[in-house]
């Protein structure tokens, strides 16, 4: 089994530090302090916050920012301990003066029971001792010595642990008196610190609730000095100011954050000289100063409002950097110039940035801009915006600033900083929705060391390494030590002892761990702790963390319902894939039978369609013949009653044979050209050869009736020139032509 170590006074302090902060310690005494400093100042009755801070500081070397003791004082009203006064101050209840005053008599009768037990005892072993001066010498050159070296080991002495206590301050005490009384002295104070008696153990718990409180405050100069050694390898601290807290230095705009952002840097220029902490703008952050600063500027240029209506109007819902001119301008008077007071900060931003210590880190960031991570950061951020605040909510350009520089200080960083020292880079920034955001994501990451904060978590942080003075030490012991102080905490002294305890025989007991390792673990174990913000703040931050939380949910949960949705149609789809197989190869077998018999139906419907056609032309062929005979019959019968009737009727009439003959021509003659009109206007006719070859005969008959037609005419007119007139002479026309 490895031995056990001796933890070095500064650890032993560290670790008192740690515990007690983690119980919250330092938070319950600076109420209690407030709650003394309205019992210390009853005689005025009621005090106003800016008094309780003043009192504070004078009574009890205090120094707290503006905002905490706002808080305290609200959580004391909520406990009906402090009452609210019309005129804005705050009393003491009544029943708060009696529980004070009550535990004001608590502690005298402590003080006396004590006492009067040192004074007896005190008589018993060193009777030439005189007791008043050894009841002081006690109590300062002992008792409150052995608890600030002991810490919580004193609670050891006083519950009979059967663990050797050292007693090394035993000798400043007995150094107060001749050497003599030495040994009995030694016996005295062994007898005085009796386990058994209920008063002592309660005296002391009281010295050690006190002792506490100062180690909970702070660490002193030595603590810091060797804590200081062990961090001495890490590169310098980089703090990235976000564009609210620069405002807030520059006095620009009237902000909550404003005192803390103030004090921070004020810090910064205390602890130069022993923390590195280099204070850095980068452009994306100036050029979104500069377009509020022009914008604040472009909306004082429109407005014209008149000196006596600023104070009103200042004061009229306007926040920012507008107020803080209105207010500027109802200070003086007069509406100043709103390009006097602006083209200062646009032309000369950094310069002025220089001048309070914030220089620019030259790095562009343009490509930050294209980086997928960051652009789904910036529209998941954009769409939570708007769906959370509405009008209210941060434009593209704002989202980007913050997107780029949180991922851009990410990549600057160790993978994953275990402590606040490994971090290096951070974002100091006064937007709770930024620091929501900032949570959101460390969340995710399962980081604990956030890479942005608050101006007043960053305060705390650092104040870590801000050495408490003796003098400071010794005022707050002596503060702490008021009945009115401790009365509320004296039941948790022990808890905390215990845990103390513990803490301290765990890294005793860890025998192979070099001291400078456990020196490490429990800085950043203490530095962790110090990331813990103001309730106030918390607050805030959580709100946004716990809605952009909600928001990741409801994603998550369409997302999920998405998935399910898509496994379902996954699954359908395979389903249906395969019915769709299966029909598919059904379809394919009946597209080839419907194939076959389509073959069939088209084979079956060429042999009816060459029976149709076939009988078809039988039909028309009939039809035709029909038509023809028709035709043969009717022209032909014609034809042949008109060879039968026509010489009939001449010979009937006597007439001449050429007569005769003539009219059948005629007759003829028509009877074609008839019988040609009647055929071709039918088709079944008109096509027909024997038709053809008539429609050819009628040309040859037309010519030839017309050349027996001329010839007859011919003839006649012969014969009758050359027929012989009567008495067988020639013809008078004859004769005539003779005679002349």
């Amino acid at each position: 089994m490895a031995e056990a170590q001796k933890l070095s006074p500064e650890l032993v302090s560290l670790v008192h530090h740690i515990e007690l902060n983690k119980a919250g310690w330092w938070e319950m005494a600076v109420q209690r302090l407030v709650l003394t400093a309205f019992w210390i100042k009853r005689g005025m009755i009621a005090l106003s916050p800016d008094e309780v801070r003043s009192t504070l500081a004078t009574e009890f070397r205090v120094t707290l920012e503006a905002s905490r003791i706002e808080k305290h004082l609200q959580d004391l009203l909520s406990g009906g301990q402090l009452l609210h006064l019309p005129d804005g101050r705050l009393k003491l209840g009544e029943q708060t003066i009696r529980d004070c005053e009550r535990d004001l008599t608590e502690a005298v009768h402590l003080e006396v029971t004590v006492k009067c037990r040192f004074h007896t005892l005190l008589t018993e072993g060193c009777p030439a001792v005189d007791a008043e001066r050894a009841w002081s010498a006690f109590s300062e050159k002992f008792l409150l010595p052995t608890v600030s070296e002991l810490g919580a080991n004193t609670y050891r002495l006083i519950t009979g642990s059967r663990v050797e206590i050292d007693l090394p301050q035993l000798k400043p005490f007995t150094d107060c008196f001749p050497s003599a009384e030495t040994v009995g002295l030694h016996n005295f104070v062994r007898a005085f610190l009796d386990p058994a008696d209920p008063s002592v153990r309660r005296y002391v718990l009281r010295t050690m609730n006190a002792y506490f409180v100062v180690r909970a405050s702070g660490l002193n100069e030595q603590t810091v000095q060797r804590l200081a050694k062990s961090a001495t390898q890490q590169p310098a601290t980089v703090l990235f100011f976000d564009t609210n807290v620069l405002f807030s230095l520059l006095g620009l705009h009237e902000n909550p954050a404003d005192e803390g952002s103030l004090a921070l840097l004020n810090l910064v220029q205390r602890l130069s000289t022993s923390v590195p902490i280099r204070l850095r703008v980068l452009l994306p952050t100036l050029d979104e100063m500069k377009r509020a600063i022009t914008a604040s500027q472009e909306a004082v240029l429109n407005m014209r409002i008149s000196p006596r209506l600023l104070n009103a109007v200042a004061s009229a819902g306007i926040s920012g950097i507008t107020q803080k001119f209105l207010r500027l301008s109802a200070g003086r008077g007069a509406t100043v110039s709103p390009s006097d007071y602006f083209e200062p900060y646009l032309r000369n931003l950094l310069t002025i940035l220089r001048g309070h210590g914030v220089d620019l880190f030259g790095q562009d960031l343009a490509a930050y801009k294209t980086k997928q991570d960051v652009i789904d950061d910036l529209l998941e951020q954009q769409a939570f915006e708007s769906q959370k605040y509405g009008e209210r909510a941060k434009n593209y350009e704002r989202l980007e600033h913050d997107m780029v520089l949180w991922h851009f200080v990410k990549d600057k960083r160790p993978l994953r900083p275990e402590s606040p020292i490994d971090a290096e880079y951070w974002i100091v920034t006064a937007d709770y929705r930024f620091l929501g955001f900032d949570a959101h994501k460390q969340r995710k990451m399962g980081t604990e060391v956030p890479i942005c904060l608050h101006p007043t978590t960053l305060t705390q942080l650092l104040q870590f390494w801000v050495p408490q003075t003796p003098e400071f030490e010794q005022a707050l012991l002596s503060t702490m030590r008021l009945p009115t102080v401790l009365s509320l905490m004296d039941g948790d002294t022990e808890r905390v002892s215990l845990k103390i305890l513990n803490a301290l025989s765990t890294f005793e007991n860890i025998g192979n761990l070099p001291p400078e390792t456990t020196t490490r673990v429990l800085l950043n174990d203490a530095l962790r702790q110090k990331l813990r913000v103001e309730d106030d703040i918390a607050k805030q931050v959580e709100l946004v963390r716990e809605a952009l939380i909600e928001e990741n949910k409801r994603a998550e949960q369409r997302l999920n319902e998405e998935r399910l949705r898509a496994s379902q149609l996954e699954r359908d789809g395979e389903k249906l894939q395969a019915q769709l197989s299966s029909t598919v190869s059904k379809v394919e077998d009946l597209r080839k039978e419907l194939e076959c018999q389509r073959v069939e139906v088209a084979e079956g419907r060429s042999a009816a369609q060459k029976a149709e056609e076939t009988l078809a032309a039988y039909i028309a062929e009939g039809e035709r013949r029909t038509t023809r005979q028709k035709f043969v019959f009717i022209w032909g019968g014609t034809l042949a009653l008109t060879f039968v009737a026509t010489p009939v009727g001449l010979v009937h009439f006597e007439t001449r044979p050429q007569t005769t003959i003539l009219s059948l021509a005629s007759l003829v003659v028509v009877w074609v050209w008839f019988a040609d009109r009647a055929g071709r206007h039918t088709v079944a006719v008109k096509e027909w050869r024997p038709f053809v070859v008539l429609s050819r005969f009628r040309k040859w008959v037309y010519g030839s009736l017309l050349a027996g037609v001329l010839a007859s005419a011919a003839w006649d007119g012969v014969k009758n020139v050359w027929s012989p007139g009567p008495g067988g002479s020639p013809s008078h026309s004859v004769q005539s032509k003779a005679q002349k």
